[in-house]
């Protein structure tokens, strides 16, 4: 059976010395498990352990939008773009264009094209056209979005990284305890290695800590 979304928080507030939740309640924890889920898999996809590739249904980008992002026009199990093509809203497939892309967003003015893409934030940026034009984005798929606690997971054997990871984010982004955040993520790199099947005396560099009692201040 697949883990749920609501069994990695209940762990991570047990990490968290909060099982009760009134600290770290649910829908403060989802957002923050959703972000946890997604680096997972952008870690997972780059290390190669997944190589699903997909190319998304047309996107239409309005004139003068410089981004998108969740709920904003990308594909719901984009982990990370590899390219993109745009073409004229209305104009036939044959019209579609290379876009390059770049590692920061440029200052260049707004042109007719979108013409050039950077990821970064998570989103994918523009310039912005001066005209509506058509998208085409090729990705790396991951699993569904987090976007409730009753979401299975999907991802073989991720509990104890998601958890430690989850609990990490919580303790350094809600409670601002950044002892206990470098502590479990330093568990979370250890539960990383175990899921990838990497030897972690090879990984000495990361500082891991690895006592549970280290977690109470």
């Amino acid at each position: 059976m697949a883990i749920l979304a609501q069994e990695i928080i209940n762990d991570a507030k047990i990490l968290l010395n909060d099982p009760q939740g009134i600290i770290y309640p649910d829908n403060a924890l989802l957002p923050l498990l959703k972000k946890a889920h997604r680096e997972l898999q952008q870690r997972l996809s780059r290390s190669g352990q997944q190589q699903t590739k997909e190319v998304s249904t047309t996107i239409s980008v309005a004139s003068g939008t410089t981004r998108l992002g969740d709920g904003a026009g990308l594909p719901n199990d984009l982990i990370y773009p590899i390219w993109l093509k745009e073409k004229a809203q209305g104009a036939p497939a044959s019209d579609y264009v290379d876009m390059s892309q770049r590692s920061w967003e440029p200052t260049t003015a707004p042109q007719q094209e979108l013409l050039l893409w950077v990821w970064r934030e998570d989103e994918i940026k523009f310039v912005g056209a001066l005209s509506n034009r058509e998208v085409l984005i090729r990705y790396r798929k991951g699993y569904p979005l987090i976007t409730s606690v009753s979401i299975p997971i999907g991802i073989m054997d991720s509990e104890t990284f998601l958890t430690s990871r989850l609990a990490a984010i919580a303790a350094m982004v809600l409670g601002e305890n950044y002892s206990r955040a470098d502590a479990l993520n330093g568990d979370a790199e250890v539960a990383f290695d175990i899921l990838t099947g990497v030897n972690t005396s090879q990984r000495q560099f990361r500082p891991v800590r690895r006592q549970r009692t280290r977690y109470r201040q």
